[in-house]
């Protein structure tokens, strides 16, 4: 069978494709992977790149999900178009693509590597170190070396390279998708962390109003209603109320400078959540799951807002 006329155009368009397809899987295993070790091996003196991250986990496996079957059915019809030499193995515009393909991935290496390593020196256990290490030479290893053979292999005579790394790899992404599933929380775990974000993004507005108030007035307001007449720091009856079962926030004085403020949370919060969502972990929103009181303190140390101007 003679080889058709060469459409570059199809070549084109399926290469970049399989090309977008390929960085998201190789990106998101790595992720992946990257995260269950940081999970599993805990390091308490992790920066935020060493961190357990659920969000992370949870975009790799939805790149995971699409991005797999799209560069494997892509791959699937190169292959067959080949087979059937609707496609010229030995065209240039594929030759090139094949190996902007392989730049990429040594790219992608050199980049992981780097900040692998860099992160080793920042204090990064040696285990997690070496297991990303291994993590970033199989993906990207197994990459480079498929599209290096298969760049180079002889059409005329048939050999199981392909299907071994078409089955290999395939197992081995269905083997990473199911430990992620195993890795993060429910979706309904994740909806209640986000209601309890927000919860504390609440508990945080009336802290600030607190503040001004105390700086303005001297002492603390009687209650809610107060603190709210007097607008002191932007908050409404909206900020005072727990967005999960539309109960007030209690505002309880335990002396001149100290309060608590009370209400329902669905989740306990983690040291990593609250890095997550706030940048750094700040004890004074740490609770437990139910009704929690979380005892509080005006910063100011009860000087008025004059004599805060005389101190400056």
């Amino acid at each position: 069978m003679e080889i058709q006329k060469p459409n570059n155009a199809k070549i084109t368009f399926l290469y970049l494709l399989s090309l977008v397809a390929l960085v998201f899987v190789a990106i998101s295993s790595g992720i992946a992977i990257f995260q269950m070790i940081n999970k599993y091996i805990v390091d308490f003196a992790a920066t935020w790149g060493g961190r357990y991250l659920d969000e992370a986990m949870k975009f790799a496996i939805s790149s995971l999900i699409i991005a797999t079957p799209v560069y494997y059915v892509i791959i699937k019809f190169i292959n067959k178009e080949i087979a059937h030499k609707r496609l010229d193995n030995h065209s240039a515009i594929r030759r090139w693509l094949t190996y902007l393909i392989l730049l990429i991935t040594a790219v992608i290496i050199l980049v992981w590597l780097i900040i692998t390593l860099n992160r080793f020196f920042e204090g990064e256990l040696t285990t997690k170190s070496i297991l990303k290490t291994l993590t970033i030479l199989v993906i990207c290893g197994g990459i480079f070396s498929f599209y290096l053979y298969d760049i180079k292999r002889n059409l005329e005579i048939k050999t199981a390279g392909v299907k071994v790394f078409f089955y290999s790899s395939l197992i081995a992404i269905i083997v990473v998708l199911i430990g992620a599933f195993f890795t993060i929380d429910s979706p309904n775990t994740a909806r209640n962390q986000r209601i309890d974000s927000q919860t504390v993004n609440k508990l945080n507005s009336i802290y600030q109003a607190v503040n001004a108030y105390h700086t303005n007035k001297g002492s603390l307001p009687s209650d809610m209603d107060e603190l709210l007449e007097q607008n002191l720091y932007p908050i409404s009856e909206d900020t005072i109320t727990n967005e999960y079962n539309n109960k007030k926030i209690k505002y309880l004085i335990i002396n001149d400078t100290k309060y608590e403020l009370c209400t329902d949370f669905l989740t306990a919060s983690s040291k990593e959540d609250m890095d997550y969502r706030y940048g750094a972990f700040d004890e004074r929103w740490n609770h437990d799951k139910g009704y929690q009181c979380l005892e509080l303190e005006v910063n100011n140390r009860g000087k008025t807002i004059n004599e805060v101007e005389l101190m400056h």
